[in-house]
């Protein structure tokens, strides 16, 4: 398997991820789908992330998120014992949050 992130939110200025991956995963990079009211591609000015697994899970993942480009977001971890799904493919270990500002200040 791999870092899968499956949308939850798809809206213009917002979009929202779910993120499985098994413990040997370390790194994928998605599109985003953010465009411009013109319709270029632009990177979201904030992500945020929020880590699923328990803070008891000894080897629960530190996560690095970025937007690498205009059109995508990189999520990487450690591979370490633990730090994915206790079923791979099922369990969302992360979510992953994308803004635009509001088109006014666009």
């Amino acid at each position: 398997m791999a870092i899968v992130a499956t949308p939850v939110v798809a809206g213009q200025n917002y979009k929202s991820w779910n993120v499985t991956c098994l413990d040997a995963d370390t790194t994928v990079s998605f599109n985003h789908g953010f465009v411009t009211p013109g319709g270029a591609n632009v990177a979201p000015d904030m992500i945020l992330h929020t880590p699923l697994l328990s803070v008891a899970t000894a080897n629960a993942p530190s996560w690095a998120v970025t937007a690498t480009s205009s059109t995508q977001i990189t999520l990487s971890k450690q591979s370490a014992t633990g730090s994915g799904g206790g079923t791979p493919g099922t369990t969302v270990v992360l979510r992953v949050y994308a803004l635009l500002p509001h088109s006014i200040i666009q």
